[in-house]
């Protein structure tokens, strides 16, 4: 039974009051109330998952998109370094060969480096040094003349130490050093 609201008017006041109900009507509402906080707590529940699940699909997005973009920024570092790296190399080899002074072994293997770009026997050979590496190579002389006769040491104050250019009627071979180093960059990239 459902109460509705009704003008009520008493000869006396009242003392009290006590709101009589059928037998079952507490039970009635108290399942009435049970049933509308399961429903409004399920109604709440799917609310809250779909808002927890449009968050979740953000915050995923968000991830995504921002690996993505580290992704694309470590990739063109990674080409700035590859590209920077030969030169930076090539530029320490060349600070730290700057003004080297070479024993006569190495000026030899220099030397005899070059000479392997030519035929043993070639006439009219120059090989051609700094003036340096030119004293240091003087005592070989004899031992590279066996090999290509009528062979000439020269001093080119052009060159740096570590440098060697020979040049004969085929044409010239180049083992500068800078030119050893540009090779490498080269093969580095």
């Amino acid at each position: 039974m459902i109460l509705s609201p009704r003008i009520v008017r008493f000869s006396t006041p009242p003392t009290s009051f006590e709101i009589v109900r059928e037998v079952g009507e507490d039970q009635k509402l108290l399942v009435a109330n049970q049933k509308g906080f399961h429903a409004g707590y399920e109604e709440a529940s799917q609310a809250l998952s779909l808002q927890l699940l449009e968050q979740r699909t953000q915050i995923a997005n968000l991830q995504e998109n921002t690996l993505k973009a580290i992704c694309g920024q470590f990739e063109m570092l990674l080409v700035e370094v590859q590209q920077a790296v030969p030169a930076l190399a090539i530029d320490i080899a060349r600070r730290a060969l700057a003004g080297v002074s070479l024993d006569p072994v190495h000026v030899k293997a220099i030397a005899n480096e070059v000479l392997a770009e030519l035929a043993p026997g070639t006439p009219g050979i120059k090989l051609r040094f700094c003036p340096r590496d030119l004293q240091t190579v003087q005592d070989l002389a004899e031992e590279f003349t066996q090999k290509y006769p009528g062979l000439e040491l020269v001093a080119d104050p052009d060159l740096v130490p570590g440098d060697c250019m020979a040049s004969s009627h085929f044409g010239t071979i180049d083992a500068r050093l800078s030119g050893k180093l540009e090779n490498i960059a080269h093969a580095l990239l």
